[in-house]
């Protein structure tokens, strides 16, 4: 392409592949200054939702996590990556044994289904169903992996337990496509951990 066409194609071409990425960061600061009026609603399609993973990602996890995507169904989020526990661990500052790495090496697929319910401006995460290449884990497998990688690496992770969802966020509506943000009304202010 020639430069020039380059130019006036690039900014069309910029907002086009990251157009939901860039809304979705927009809509969650809005949430996050207060600026949605009490008693507002945030729209925030799957597309937007999916990009903004892959756009922060990269903030949160610097290696170790690839290809990650979300679908999104009545009051329940689906979510898939690669995850190279071993690298996801060291990213973070955590080594691994000599024999829990011969275990787990390498890239493995993950999928994780999960129950969301909120409101009153708190919200429970109910992992329903969680899958590593292909086969479905529980019970003890599961406590490990959670106790083993997820909660050493976020200890701050509330899983089957309610957490505060803060600015003033007064429950999320998970439909499939899209995720509703509803804002509480005047006065009804609440801690601001939540996004």
């Amino acid at each position: 392409m020639r430069p020039y066409l380059w130019a006036a194609a690039a900014p069309v071409l910029l907002a086009a592949a990251g157009g939901g990425y860039l809304s979705a960061r927009d809509k969650i600061a809005a949430i996050q200054q207060e600026r949605v009026p009490p008693g507002g609603e945030v729209r925030l399609s799957e597309r937007e939702v999916n990009e903004y993973v892959r756009g922060e990602i990269p903030n949160v996890v610097p290696e170790g996590v690839r290809n990650a995507r979300v679908t999104l169904a009545k009051d329940r989020a689906s979510g898939y990556a690669l995850v190279d526990f071993v690298k996801l661990r060291r990213a973070k500052g955590r080594e691994t044994g000599w024999l829990l790495r011969q275990l787990i090496d390498g890239e493995r697929a993950v999928h994780v289904r999960a129950r969301i319910v909120s409101g009153g401006g708190r919200a429970t995460v109910f992992v329903e169903r969680v899958e590593l290449d292909g086969m479905e884990i529980g019970g003890a497998t599961l406590d490990f992996l959670v106790d083993a990688f997820l909660l050493p690496l976020y200890p701050e992770a509330k899983i089957g337990r309610p957490f505060e969802l803060g600015y003033n966020v007064e429950r999320l509506d998970v439909r499939p496509n899209e995720v509703r943000v509803h804002i509480g009304s005047a006065g009804t202010a609440r801690a601001t951990p939540g996004f």
